[in-house]
């Protein structure tokens, strides 16, 4: 199973209400905005080898920052020179947009912070997301760029604020891949599928090495949009790799009390987040006084291009 990954930043920029140099609050102990938001740049991010490796570690990634340093990113960049900070914590907005209808498909997770009055002031020429508040452990970094893909600054006065968006969009291959297993000496084809595609979530970052459950049936394999279900397995996830960009998840040796199917084990398919199934055939047959090791399932994530 293999993800794509890439984001995309859009900055809105807003006048605040000021008083002898001090923003006026509301009666909520927000900054008093003026005017209407001004859409001032939206660009496309690079993903750090650091940022695919802080997917595997599971990070939270919850630190937006701007800086004032032009160089050119690189997928080797760990560290930025802050100019500003925020954290996207849970007072920032977010939301869950989805493509499940035409190719390619993809689902995204978006959250917006705003950089107040006050905060981030100066010539922001890069922004990033960050494991930390000192941006020392980066996910993404960005040259701030113009209408045309040209690098350039904005300038943020300090009667300013700055709504930053980040969207992480994860890219899901809806093609059969197909394998084989070996179980107690008889070989087994294996066709790999998603399913439940309009079902698909995203977190900002950890959900793309993460699923909650694997699950075994004797229904056959279904279509891409369809839902599966049947009984429940435990699994353990291997330590995470640096550098590898996988996780390899290993089911739990089945008892001799599941997976008793009359016509065998057809299907094995994950649950929750990252939804893909695996059918069997021929189906796997097990009876009860049987116990079943099936193999490992890894996940994979790279950027997409």
């Amino acid at each position: 199973m293999n993800l794509g990954l890439a984001g995309k930043y859009t900055i809105y920029k807003q006048k605040v209400a000021m008083k002898d140099g001090i923003p006026l609050l509301d009666e909520n102990g927000n900054q008093v905005l003026l005017g209407e938001q001004e859409k001032v740049a939206e660009f496309e991010n690079l993903i750090t080898n650091n940022g695919l490796d802080l997917i595997g570690k599971s990070a939270a990634c919850n630190y937006m920052i701007v800086s004032s340093d032009n160089t050119i990113p690189s997928i080797t960049d760990t560290t930025i020179n802050i100019l500003g900070v925020t954290q996207l914590d849970g007072t920032g907005n977010s939301n869950v947009n989805k493509n499940v209808t035409t190719a390619p498909y993809w689902v995204s997770y978006q959250r917006v912070k705003r950089f107040g009055a006050g905060v981030g002031t100066g010539n922001i020429a890069k922004i990033a997301i960050s494991n930390n508040s000192t941006g020392t452990d980066l996910f993404s970094i960005a040259l701030v760029k113009d209408g045309n893909g040209n690098p350039t600054t904005i300038t943020k006065l300090a009667d300013e604020i700055l709504d930053v968006s980040y969207e992480l969009r994860q890219y899901i291959n809806t093609e059969d891949t197909a394998t084989t297993i070996t179980i107690s000496g008889k070989t087994h084809n294996v066709t790999s599928r998603i399913w439940g595609l309009g079902s698909w979530g995203a977190n900002l970052v950890n959900s793309a090495a993460r699923f909650a459950g694997i699950g075994i049936t004797e229904t056959n394999l279904v279509g891409i949009t369809s839902s599966i279900s049947g009984a429940g397995i435990s699994f353990n996830r291997d330590d995470y790799e640096v550098g590898s960009y996988k996780l390899v998840v290993r089911p739990d040796s089945i008892s001799i009390g599941t997976g008793n199917f009359a016509t065998g084990i057809h299907t094995v398919f994950t649950s929750r987040g990252i939804l893909y199934q695996f059918g069997i055939n021929p189906p796997i047959l097990k009876n009860n006084t049987q116990t079943l090791q099936l193999p490992p399932i890894t996940i994979s994530w790279g950027r997409y291009e």
